[in-house]
């Protein structure tokens, strides 16, 4: 099920899922004046109801399936087909599971028309010093370099599977990663994030984990060689992918989770067919 939670102020709205476990604190929490005639058997009931009940079925697929947009603290970071960026409100009538932990610089987008190109150097060592920091010394200042991670992180934060790409970190112990693995993972929230190691995914119970996620963020890969690598190509390529939770049936879903990896050295590929 899922329940409107509003985390960071009337200005970012998403939704939490929320346990069969949890459902009567829910309740309880919702409609304090009535906790003391909430009867087991009518908590059941009002649950059955509320399943059961036409207008309130939204599919799990449908949170998080808007491509053009990023949900933010101050709102709606919306992307148009013209090539614009829009700000709009955030409503209970958008459906995400998620809030990114940022606010949106509007005066960026009024300074560009609303069509930023991208920040400069200067730009953001004025508006972020710590992670101007970081770029001169894990990317050694590189202007290339840092317009790739910002494209990176900008792609992990939407809902766009349009890039059909995986990310992998690579570089000597110390260099940044998990700083980076880190900052994603604020960004996000922990809620929203799985840690399954690329070698797991192969196996049913453990792609599980990825239900729901916004995001795979998973440190120090193994520089052991990957065999079976068709669940990654599926993912990044919308495809449903099956999974199980133990003692349960297989059933499939739509991961629209981002992957990202670190790793200290690259791992070998066994499969023919490498794309």
């Amino acid at each position: 099920a899922g329940v409107p939670d509003v985390p960071h102020g009337a200005d970012c709205h998403k939704y939490d899922t929320l346990a069969d476990s949890d459902f009567d604190c829910f309740l309880t929490k919702t409609c304090p004046e009535f906790s003391g005639q909430l009867t087991i058997h009518l908590r059941k009931e009002i649950g059955a109801i509320l399943v059961a009940t036409p207008e309130l079925q939204v599919s799990a697929e449908d949170f998080n399936a808007e491509p053009d947009g990023i949900n933010c603290e101050s709102g709606l970071l919306q992307y148009t087909e013209a090539g614009d960026y829009i700000i709009a409100e955030s409503s209970p009538k958008n459906l995400y599971t998620y809030c990114v932990r940022a606010q949106i610089i509007q005066e960026l987008f009024a300074q560009s028309n609303a069509k930023p190109t991208g920040l400069s150097i200067d730009e953001i060592r004025t508006l972020t010093p710590a992670f101007f920091s970081f770029c001169q010394t894990s990317l050694e200042g590189n202007s290339d370099k840092v317009r790739l991670l910002l494209e990176i992180v900008g792609y992990c934060l939407s809902d766009s599977n349009s890039a059909k790409s995986f990310f992998l970190l690579m570089g000597a112990p110390g260099c940044g990663k998990s700083i980076l693995a880190s900052f994603l993972t604020r960004l996000l929230g922990e809620e929203v994030i799985s840690n399954l190691p690329i070698q797991e995914f192969g196996k049913e119970f453990s792609r599980a984990a990825l239900v729901g996620k916004k995001a795979n963020i998973a440190s120090d890969m193994s520089s052991n060689s990957l065999g079976d690598i068709s669940f990654i190509k599926a993912i990044t390529g919308s495809d449903r992918i099956t999974a199980a939770y133990k003692g349960r049936d297989s059933f499939s879903f739509l991961c629209r989770a981002k992957l990202f990896f670190t790793s200290n050295t690259m791992p070998t590929i066994r499969e023919n067919d490498a794309t």
